[in-house]
Parts: structure tokens; sequence; C-alpha cells
């Protein structure tokens, strides 16, 4: 693993080679110059004197220029020179307040004019750069780990977006290479099922405690390569060396590096996590990664950020525990205590127990702390020319942010939504100003500022209509949408308009109509995310549809829809599905197959959906409905979006069905995870 990072980093190794020469040895003088000067400065402490004293800055140019042709090995030009002494003067000490302490020019002249003594001999400068080239080369070498890290996530957004343009040029060549037959026992035992047990979606418990949900073996796997490369950057690859004069130990060398590769490893990580939580970045558009696993990698990137911030802030708290008060009247220090702080407030609140019984405190604070945040680690990486990464980290953020509006004024400002109470859940009509480019699977964030100035939810949009109109349905849970439906509710009115921002179109679509049988299962609410595909279905499934006349084949579509009350299937329009030749199954999971009649004929009447097709008792039986579909001839596609029991069951019957199904079958399931 390490050769492989060498490797992919030879590039930058080779263009700052003659930097990292130099810039050794101008910090060997500096410590040769300090050792001269009976130790001023002291290894652990960031404004040794010997920083600020002219005639130390003196002596160590004196040194630079008196042996710079023995100490050096590349181009020793002024301009190389002045680069070295500016990065030593930052990273060393931090900048100094010394006038014209930075110029390397201005100080040699002045040593020069003034006869400074130079008491560094060529062995003690010698030594003294074997210790500086210790410290450049580790710095150098954690850069690198970093890098490798980051190599890593690039490389599988390389794979994912090459297969999402082969879908995009061809979507059935991309169905061959993703969901072959001859790879179907790999996915049924490794990519789909969770890594332990049975359950995906729904969260795992200890006693009280919700943990959490269980990854899929798949993205454990990518997890695992990246703990891979943390392991290997905080354990290998440290330039130990017993004739080092500055930390004479083993255990001291590997103390301080140590500190210093976690800190370069947390700051490289910036923009990786910012990166992954944005819904606007350029990883969505080009792999088609779910929300869902963008949020997956946001989260374990940030707790590997928040481990190396905390190996860094420990190694130098303990290295200064012996001056420990006068380090806290730094202001650097200060910065980086409260930069550790917030993090970690961070990541207690984005707690999943925490984060969905207090989702709005949550969303309100994870903004504040993390601008805060930022802000904390710009201060204290200033001085260290780490800020780029904080830049970048912000301008990833700021375009998510931009986006978000742009998406808001191109659906209009200030629209009107018609909200009314349907069966336990409220209906949304809206009309934008502009095409959305609204497709099955498309979701929006919808703004509602009576129930929530700065709240924002994703909704599945349900139907789409002509004049850029669409239907969200919306089930109330708690928060933003309990004062929605508490607020439509006492109106007391059949529409209550109201003011909304759309921000959206997201997601993506899955190609359900390159397979010949197409199972469609839904649970409650569900159903909005997949209606829209239902509706695209339909033309491949009626004999006078168009499709279907022409070179494609009509479709096996079947529609599977478990509901908690015979009154929540007006939520969709069922009787167009029919007329098209899908066949449709409800379930209603609360109502006794002998309740009353009378009901359900009134049912059948105001919705056009035959008394047949409801089943009152019972639950579908996915197994053996799954099992059957696909060893039906053809390829298969099985689309679910339901409660996390649900989503889990069909998972894990398709996954089982797939180690010994031998056709063409691919699984696409619609689910949040927040």
């Amino acid at each position: 693993m390490k050769n492989i990072l060498l490797v992919l980093t030879l590039a930058f190794v080779h263009q700052a080679q003659a930097v990292v020469d130099a810039t050794g040895m101008v910090t060997g003088c500096f410590y040769a110059s300090d050792a001269a000067n009976d130790g001023c400065y002291n290894v652990n402490e960031p404004y040794g004197c010997s920083c600020t004293k002219p005639e130390v800055l003196g002596s160590a140019a004196l040194c630079v220029e008196k042996y710079k042709d023995q100490l050096a090995t590349n181009d020793n030009s002024d301009a190389q020179l002045q680069e070295a002494w500016s990065n030593v003067l930052h990273m060393i000490c931090f900048d100094s307040d010394h006038v014209d302490a930075g110029n390397y020019q201005a100080v040699l002249k002045q040593a020069q004019e003034e006869q400074w003594p130079m008491d560094v001999t060529e062995q003690l400068a010698e030594e003294a750069s074997l210790a500086a080239v210790a410290f450049w080369k580790n710095q150098h070498t954690s850069k690198m780990f970093a890098w490798g890290i980051m190599i890593y996530f690039a490389a599988l957004v390389a794979v994912s977006a090459f297969v999402r343009a082969v879908f995009f040029v061809n979507s059935r060549l991309g169905r061959a290479l993703v969901y072959s037959p001859y790879l179907n026992k790999p996915r049924g035992y490794v990519s789909m099922p969770p890594t332990i047990g049975s359950k995906r979606a729904i969260p795992w418990n200890i006693g009280p405690f919700t943990l959490g949900s269980v990854l899929q073996r798949g993205q454990t796997i990518i997890l695992l390569g990246y703990l891979v490369l943390i392991i290997v950057s905080y354990t290998t690859a440290y330039p130990l060396n017993s004739d080092n004069m500055r930390l004479p130990t083993n255990s001291a060398q590997w103390t301080k590096y140590l500190g210093d590769r976690a800190g370069i490893i947390a700051v490289m990580h910036l923009p990786l996590v910012v990166l992954f939580s944005g819904r606007n970045n350029i990883l969505s558009w080009a792999t088609s990664w779910s929300f869902d696993f963008l949020n997956v990698l946001h989260r374990w990137t940030a707790r590997g950020m928040w481990v190396s911030a905390v190996i860094h802030a420990g190694v130098f708290t303990h290295l200064n525990r012996e001056n420990y008060p006068d380090y806290q009247k730094m202001p650097f220090f200060m910065y980086a205590l409260s930069a550790v702080s917030i993090l970690s407030a961070v990541l207690f609140f984005s707690m999943y127990s925490l984060r969905h019984a207090f989702y709005e405190f949550f969303s309100y604070t994870h903004f504040v702390l993390v601008l805060v945040f930022l802000v904390m680690v710009h201060q204290h990486v200033k001085e260290l020319r780490f800020t780029n990464w904080v830049y970048v980290a912000v301008g990833f953020w700021a375009f998510d942010r931009l986006m978000r509006v742009l998406r808001i004024l191109w659906a209009g400002v200030w629209l009107t939504g018609k909200f009314t109470i349907d069966n336990g859940a409220v209906k949304v009509t809206l009309r934008s100003n502009r095409p959305l480019n609204l497709k099955p699977g498309s979701y929006v964030f919808l703004h509602v500022p009576r129930a929530g100035l700065f709240q924002s939810h994703p909704f599945s949009v349900c139907e789409a209509k002509p004049n850029n109109t669409f239907t969200l349905v919306i089930k109330p849970m708690k928060g933003m949408t309990n004062r929605l439906e508490q607020y439509v509710r006492r109106r007391g009115e059949l529409f209550q308009d109201l003011r909304v921002w759309i921000d959206g179109t997201y997601g993506h679509t899955a190609p359900v109509e390159d397979y010949d049988n197409v199972l469609v299962i839904a649970g409650g609410v569900g159903v909005t995310g997949l209606y829209g595909y239902l509706e695209t279905l339909k033309l491949f499934t009626s004999p006078t549809g168009e499709l279907v006349q022409s070179s494609q084949r009509r479709k096996n579509v079947q529609f599977i829809w478990a509901v908690h009350s015979h009154k929540n299937i007006t939520w969709a329009n069922i009787e167009p599905l029919l007329n098209h030749g899908i066949e449709v199954q409800i379930y209603v999971t609360n109502v006794a197959e002998n309740s009353n009649i009378n009901e359900k004929q009134a049912l059948a009447r105001a919705t056009g959906i035959p008394e047949d097709i409801i089943h009152y008792s019972g639950r579908p039986d996915l197994d053996s409905t799954i099992s059957s579909w696909v060893q039906a001839p053809g390829s298969a596609a099985i689309l679910t979006c339901g409660p996390p029991a649900m989503n889990d069951a069909c998972r894990n019957i398709v996954a089982r069905n797939l180690r010994t199904c031998k056709n063409t079958i691919s699984y696409y399931e619609e689910s949040f995870a927040w």
C-alpha cells in the first residue's frame, strides 16, 4: 500500500524535491544556530526566542550562506533559498515579528553588516540538517498519505463515473456490465446484504439506545479500504534516526512525528468531508451515488477527521504537559482546542438517536457549529500554510449553497402550493415557473416558511402533470411536517394556499424500461417514490401503447402496495394503471376481511378499483412473489420504497435469490437515511 502511494505521488515529489532539500538545510541552520546559542529554541514550544532574536536569525542566515553548497543537493538559487526561508519561518516559527525576518537576503545583509558571530561549525550544521530533513520528510510523507486517501476515493469516483457514462450512452450495455448473471453470486453474497444480520434499513438497538443502521457489505468493503489507508498512514514510514540531535530517542521522534502527521491528515480531510455532504456536487452527478451512500461517506470521513484531530491535539498536549499553562495562553493553541471541541460536539449531536429524536435542533446546531469550526481551523493553520484546504472546503460548501439558491430562483420565488389533508397525509399540488426536468425517482426539498423558515425536507415527486405541475404526498412525522399538518387542519378549508420554495430536482432514475419484467413494491407513502415509474411503464404494458407497437417488447409489470388503512388508497391514482394492463395488488394491513362491505364497495366506486384486487387481511407474501418473479423468463427489475422492514425484507429476498438465479436481475431501492 505504501509503495502504491509513493508511485501515485511521484510527480509531486519530483517537482518539490529542490524546495524540500533547501528547506531542510535552512531548518538545520535554525536548529544549529539555536544549539550554538544555548538552546534558546524549545522543540515543543512554537514561539521560541530563536525566531525573534536578531542575532539568532542572523546566525542562521550566515549558516545557510556558508554551508549551502555542502548541505543542499539541488538548486540553491536566491529564489529557492527565499522560499525555503519563508517556509521555515511559517512552519517552525509560526512567522516572526522581527522586521524583515521573512526576507532571507535582508537578514543575511544585516548580519554581514553588523558582523554578528556565527558559531555554527560544519559538523553541527550537518547534524542539525539531518534532524531538519527528518522533520520535513515526515511532513512530506504525511501529505502523501493524505493524498493517497483522496486518490482512493477519486478512484472509486472514476470507476462509478465510467459505469454511469456507459449507462448514459447505452443503458442495455450498462446493464450487461453491472447486472450480468455472472455477477449474481458476488452481488448476492458480497455487495447487497447487510454486513451482519438481516437488518439494513431497520436501526440496531442496544437496550434503549439506537446505534443506527448497518451498512451493506459492499459499502463496508469500501470503508474498510479507507480504514486500511488510515492505519497504514499512522503506523508506517516514520523517519526515525538515532543521530537526531533534536529528538534523541525513537520514542520522542515517533511521538512528535505522529502528532504532525495526524494534524496534516486531519486538515486535508476537510474537502472530502464537505464534498460528501453537499446536495449539489460533481460526485452525485458523475456517479449516480445515492443520497444515502454520500451520507455514509460524509459521516465516516468526518469520523476519520475527528480521530486524526484528537490524536494531533492529544500528542501535543502530552509533549507540552510541563509548560501547559503557558501553552494555553497562545492563540494558536486555543484555536486548535476550540476546533477539536467543536468537532467533537458536532459528532456527538450527529449520533443517530439524537439526530432522529431532535432533528431540527441537530440541523441548526450542525450548520452553526460547522461554520465556527471552519473559522477555528483556518486560524489554527494560517501560519502553517495549510489554509488552501480550508478554502477548498469552504468553496465546496459555498457552491452547494449557491446552487440551492439558483434552483429555488429557477423554480420561482414565493410559489404558491395548494395543501389539503388527504386521509392521514398532506397532499401538495405545486406549479413551478419553469420546467424542473421531473423524472421517475425525482425528489425536491420543500421549504414552507409558515411551518419553519429555515427548514426543508426531501419529498418524492408523486405525479408529474402538464404545465410544470406536480404533486407531493407528505406523511406527517415530527417537526416541520407535523406543524404543517396542524396548520392546514386548523384552517378547516378544503384547500389551503401557502407560499413555498422548491429546491430541486434531485435523484436518479432507474432504467426500468430496459427490463422484461418489472415488480414494483411500495409500502404506505412510499408509493410517491415509485408512482412515476408506473406512469412510465404504462407505455410498455398497454396493447395500444406506442412503445409496445414499436420494436419494444411488451413488459410484464406488477404493482404491490401495502397500506395501513383503506383510506390511504386515495394517495395515488390507481385506475389508469389498471386500464393500461398493469397488474395491481393492494393490501390493507389493519382491516379484517369481513369488515364493512358497504364501505369497501364505496371505496371501489370512488377510486375505480375493483374489489377483488384489494386484500383486507394479512400482508403481501414478498418471499414467494419475488422468488417467482426473478425466475420468470427474461430480465427482471425489482423496485421498492417503503418502511424499513419492507425494504430489508425485499433486499434480503433478492440477495438470496441472486445466489442461484441465472437471469439478469436488478434491484432498486428508494429510501432516505438522515
